[in-house]
């Protein structure tokens, strides 16, 4: 080799060194601060000016189309698991044979390594040479390191089943999310390369050694064997680290809500013009799901910094799922973007799978709440119901409103009733929801069937407590109409104004005395005395105004307690929970009940006003109490009923039933001797 030969290898070396160098300097001064896709959006986002959006939006969206068809490929391998398992063999065999037999035999191959061969010999690197010298050492090479590749890949695939087993008893979703099919490559990749190296060597022995490289063939299977098993070991290593790193709870919950962000931020990017398959709205499910499992683990082994450190990356994902981009992304995607909002996008991409994932979303956050009140975590639960509430669906998805009802019926019902405190909590929440539906339409009582199963568990269970809470949320339902005067009433959800006048405000106004009175009925039935007491005197104090408490009642009375506004045909067009709940009364006793609840109602009726007591200076028209008293039912049976209701006057708390005959069989005021004459026929 000549010194000037010698010389010139140096520099270039030297140059290639210096290049490799600075160009990993560079590279990992750049790539440090993003480590993922999330932290290098972000930093484009922030990094808003012309020059830098004209360079970078094109790749931006190149990597998110790759990012989301991985997505998809994964949901779809998960899906045909047992399909592509009988089928794996045969692209292992077509594979090898392209490998080992094809791509040898190309001349365009042996022509490309010739080529590079004689560039190299002209610096006086004859690499061929020096391998062709020692063919031994490299047999040896390729048996030995085939031998570590397969006790690799031994150990692997321990670790993965470990791996595997821990995060599915963590968040059974896990396996789906977090990429089991990377891994599963990187085990198929190494076990290729080890029967391949291994095919390779098998067939030259101590004596036919020498002949190793007298086929050119031989040259190009080094040459793939060697890129073969780089590959392997970077890929399989990595995807291990990533496997063990997956068991501990905090990669787990970081990792699958980055999966969360991510795949948003990629579908806005990418937006309306692109097509959203079902893999990528499985994907999201998978990591959402696994997001909340992992989160409930921490609520029950007590791992409550973890959670508190988790819950908020939770609150910037209901701002970003629901409200919509930052203002840095708005700026940054620009003429990009025709929607703003990932859920609005996914919807219209396919009402279907996005219904799945949002129905999702919500039946995973409470069980969360669940999970929080089975632990007495009650100081949480109070955050985490108010994100529910704004992953709460708007209008155009009509089809997710009723799920909303119907978990959110779920929910309230959930709540135990013997924490006042955290009871108040939820019914709160449920007052406030029930206000913003009525604001945006006055048909909207749907909210009201919650309150109609929770009077009904608190008859059934004889709560004053309870029964209390909820007669007074429905009523601030009311007063919350009728503030301004002249009718018109702000929705905080959205900010419209809008008109409820007095006919629409007394519609729900009819609907919870008709509902008080089913309560008031049902606890007649059922001889809760107290609940019944309890009832009348907060029906009398507040809803006796004009004529609407007699016209409610008769309404009952002709329904026989059958329910007229919150039943399924009357709130058809409407959303309203799922889950029915009705007030079922005995057929043979439900007269009987109602005659005593009318003696009852009208004995305080007239009581209150007598006395004066709250409520009774706007009090209207008393019932009608005539059906008990007709032709038809004799004198004894009337006596029979205000004896029974006066052996039990200390257990119902009115004192108004001392002068229950005296009201009963006293003079009638000037109204109803009117309606009496009106009602009587006139003479033939």
């Amino acid at each position: 080799m000549s010194v000037f030969n010698l010389i010139l290898i140096i520099i270039i070396l030297f140059l290639i060194k210096r290049n490799i160098f600075y160009f990993i300097q560079k590279f990992i001064k750049f790539i440090y601060p993003y480590q993922n896709f999330l932290a290098y959006t972000k930093h484009l986002f922030e990094r808003n000016n012309q020059k830098f959006k004209k360079i970078k939006f094109p790749f931006l969206k190149f990597i998110s189309t790759i990012s989301i068809w991985r997505k998809e490929v994964i949901y779809v391998a998960g899906k045909y698991n047992f399909y592509a398992t009988m089928i794996s063999p045969l692209i292992f065999i077509g594979l090898f044979y392209f490998l080992y037999l094809t791509i040898p035999n190309s001349s365009s191959i042996l022509y490309s390594l010739q080529y590079i061969n004689e560039w190299l010999m002209r610096i006086d690197l004859n690499i061929v040479k020096a391998i062709k010298k020692y063919p031994s050492y490299t047999i040896g090479v390729i048996d030995v390191a085939s031998n570590v590749l397969a006790i690799f890949w031994s150990i692997s695939l321990t670790i993965y089943f470990f791996a595997y087993r821990e995060r599915k008893s963590v968040a059974i979703s896990s396996n789906l999310a977090s990429g089991n099919m990377g891994f599963i490559v990187g085990l198929a990749l190494i076990l290729f390369d080890t029967i391949y190296g291994k095919v390779f060597v098998i067939p030259f022995n101590k004596e036919h050694i020498q002949n190793f490289y007298s086929d050119p063939q031989n040259f190009v299977r080094l040459s793939i064997w060697v890129c073969i098993t780089f590959i392997s070991i970077f890929y399989g290593v990595n995807t291990l680290r990533k496997m063990l790193n997956s068991i501990d709870i905090r990669t787990l919950l970081k990792h699958s809500m980055s999966n969360i962000n991510t795949a948003i931020i990629q579908v806005m990017i990418l937006n309306k013009g692109f097509k959203f398959r079902k893999g990528l709205y499985e994907y999201l499910n998978a990591s959402v799901e696994t997001y909340y499992q992992t989160l409930i683990v921490c609520v029950e082994k007590n791992m409550m910094e973890v959670y508190n450190e988790s819950f908020k990356s939770l609150e910037k994902l209901s701002s970003l799922f629901v409200e919509g981009i930052t203002q840095e992304m708005m700026d940054y995607l620009g003429e990009h973007t025709q929607i703003n909002i990932p859920s609005q996008l996914l919807y219209q991409a396919s009402k279907e799978d996005y219904k799945s994932l949002h129905k999702s979303l919500l039946i995973q956050h409470v069980a969360l709440i669940k999970s929080l009140h089975d632990h007495n975590r009650h100081s949480e639960i109070s955050r985490c119901i108010n994100i529910f509430f704004t992953f709460e669906p708007s209008d155009q998805f009509e089809d997710l409103k009723k799920e909303f009802h119907t978990i959110l019926h779920e929910l309230i019902i959930y709540l135990d009733s013997d924490e006042p405190v955290l009871f108040r909590t939820g019914l709160d929440f449920l007052e406030q929801f029930c206000s913003r539906e009525i604001a945006q339409n006055v048909s909207r009582i749907g909210g009201l069937r919650i309150y109609k199963h929770l009077l009904l568990n608190a008859v059934e269970q004889g709560d004053i407590n309870l029964l209390s809470h909820l007669a007074y949320s429905m009523k601030r339902l009311i007063n919350k109409g009728e503030k301004d005067k002249s009718g018109v009433q702000v929705s905080w959800a959205t900010g419209v104004h809008i008109q409820i006048d007095n006919g629409e405000n007394a519609n729900i106004e009819r609907a919870i005395i008709y509902l008080i009175l089913q309560s008031i009925l049902k606890s007649i039935e059922l001889s809760k005395y107290p609940v019944t007491g309890f009832l009348v005197k907060y029906l009398i104090t507040n809803y006796c105004e004009g004529s609407i408490l007699k016209n409610t009642f008769e309404l009952l009375r002709n329904n026989e307690g059958e329910d007229i506004y919150l039943s399924r045909t009357k709130l058809d067009g409407y959303y309203f929970s799922e889950l029915d709940v009705d007030f079922v009364f005995n057929e043979d006793t439900i007269e009987y009940c109602m005659q005593k609840m009318a003696l009852i109602i009208y004995t305080q009726q007239a009581f209150a006003l007598e006395n004066s007591l709250p409520g009774s200076s706007k009090m209207g028209q008393k019932i009608d109490i005539r059906f008990v008293s007709t032709p038809s039912i004799k004198l004894e049976y009337l006596n029979y009923l205000e004896k029974k209701i006066g052996k039990a006057q200390d257990k119902f708390g009115l004192l108004s039933l001392d002068k229950m005959k005296e009201y009963l069989n006293g003079p009638m005021s000037e109204e109803e001797k009117k309606e009496e004459e009106q009602s009587s026929p006139s003479p033939t």
